[in-house]
């Protein structure tokens, strides 16, 4: 695997795609066994990744030109489908239902909304400059946006396909991730070397977290074990754990340091967070 730009895991925790932005594929990986499984080819710059909700596809944008979402047979590991969005997709998210996906684009400082059964655009939504992260509230009402070139969120109404609020945060905000039970939106931002914790009922930064340089999310992985966040840090190498009760660090040691930032799949964070705290899961 060459440059990975994101990673998910499939809905069962049996399967972890990671796509390779530098080699133009995605890697297929048992989390029994650690292994990449299969290799699927076809892609232009994969980099960010999704999975439906029942397993049976994987969603990948090419930023390398083509400005696309390639959708994946998760039973065949290949290409059935390739959409055109907006220029420069970044991350992907499907809605807690499977029925929509919502593109960011950076370059097109915009959402792009996907109509999962008929694979068309449904709707085009103005954010911030340089729109990077998104993700879906648990309830499938509201989508969270981190734009990286505004240093804002902004939150979209998923039944209006509007811009309901924009919040202030951090520098070059990237990663983001909402909570199981959508109460709280935590964001990575790069240039401030800290997290922020955002209350979704006041649309306001309630903490921020101060972790290592130069903090990117590869995927939402927030822990089903309550008051734990699990925060992917690639610079450096380092998996920050968060607690969300107290917003404080639980420190790791530099034995937890990943595979120079090229790889974090589901089943190692597991590994790391049992050995030393077992109540920790990734999910």
């Amino acid at each position: 695997m060459f440059h990975p730009g994101g990673i998910v895991v499939s809905p069962d925790g049996s399967k972890v795609y990671v796509a390779n932005h530098g080699v133009n594929t995605v890697s297929v990986i048992n989390t029994s066994t650690n292994m990449v499984v299969n290799t699927i080819t076809g892609f232009h710059g994969p980099y960010g990744i999704c999975v439906s909700p029942d397993g049976s596809k994987v969603y990948v944008t090419n930023n390398s030109g083509v400005n696309s979402v390639s959708v994946i047979n998760t039973v065949s590991n290949t290409i059935i489908a390739t959409l055109l969005v907006g220029l420069a997709p970044q991350r992907i998210s499907v809605s807690p239902d499977g029925t929509k996906l919502y593109v960011a684009t950076v370059n097109g400082n915009s959402v792009h909304v996907i109509n999962t059964a008929t694979n068309t655009a449904s709707a085009t939504i103005p954010v911030g400059n340089g729109p990077e992260g998104v993700c879906v509230s648990p309830d499938g009402t509201k989508v969270y946006v981190a734009n990286q070139s505004s240093n804002t969120v902004s939150v979209i109404n998923t039944i209006t396909n509007t811009v309901s609020a924009t919040i202030s945060g951090g520098i070059n905000p990237w990663g983001i991730s909402v909570s199981q039970d959508g109460s709280k939106v935590y964001v990575a931002n790069e240039s401030s070397n800290a997290i922020s914790a955002i209350n979704t009922m006041t649309n306001s930064v309630s903490a921020t977290i101060p972790v290592g340089s130069y903090p990117v999310s590869l995927g939402n992985f927030i822990s089903t074990y309550p008051n734990t966040l699990l925060f992917s840090i690639t610079t450096g190498s380092i998996v920050s754990l968060v607690c969300t009760g107290s917003n404080l660090l639980v420190p790791f040691t530099t034995s937890d340091t990943l595979n120079n930032g090229n790889l974090f799949t589901a089943q190692i964070c597991k590994n790391k967070a049992g050995n030393n705290y077992p109540e920790i899961s990734c999910k």
